[in-house]
């Protein structure tokens, strides 16, 4: 839905030049994420040999983009003082959910008796 939204806007000329290139950015890294996220659900299924250790790498991304997004937003001057809570609160979440689901890659013992290496 955002990337309709973010296309409509840039057909329509609504966007400033830095602001579509920081969306343009920012849609490319969540592809590039989602892409990742994929491929690791395929080796899930497959249950190829290092797949959960892809998994982790993949889930230790998503924050690391979030991040990179935030301080470019920041920089670039799009993201205000009153969008800052909502923005920290969304990264902090993201980094929470992140948290769980590595703790429980590393720690379930059914992951490890099912996917090898």
């Amino acid at each position: 839905m955002e990337l309709v939204r973010f296309m409509s806007a840039v057909r329509s000329g609504s966007l400033s030049p830095a602001l579509a290139g920081f969306a343009w950015g920012a849609v490319a890294a969540e592809a590039a994420l989602a892409a990742a996220f994929a491929v690791g659900g395929f080796r899930l299924l497959a249950r190829r040999p290092g797949a959960v250790r892809y998994c982790r790498r993949v889930l230790l991304a998503g924050p690391v983009v979030g991040v990179l997004e935030l301080v470019a937003a920041m920089r670039l001057g799009i993201l205000f003082d009153a969008a800052l809570p909502a923005a920290a609160f969304g990264m902090a979440k993201s980094a929470l959910v992140t948290l769980g689901w590595l703790a429980y890659l590393h720690t379930s013992t059914r992951v490890r008796e099912t996917f090898p290496g």
